[in-house]
C-alpha cells in the first residue's frame, strides 16, 4: 500500500516539474512590449439634470 502511494505520488508531480522556466524570460528582438501607455486624465463625472418626466394633462 505505502509503494502504491508513493509510485501514485510520483506520477502525479511529475508532470508539473517542467512547468516554468529558469531565469528571467528574454524578449524576441524587435519587440516593443512592455509598452508604456501614456496616462490619460478623464474629467470628473458631471452627470446632466434628468429630464422633467412629460405629463399629459386631459
Amino acid at each position: 500500500m505505502n509503494r502504491r502511494a508513493v509510485i501514485l505520488a510520483a506520477l502525479a508531480v511529475l508532470p508539473l516539474a517542467a512547468c516554468g522556466r529558469r531565469g528571467k524570460p528574454v524578449p524576441p528582438e524587435g519587440s516593443v512590449y512592455p509598452r508604456h501607455y501614456p496616462k490619460i486624465e478623464f474629467p470628473d463625472e458631471k452627470r446632466a439634470p434628468a429630464p422633467e418626466p412629460e405629463t399629459i394633462e386631459k
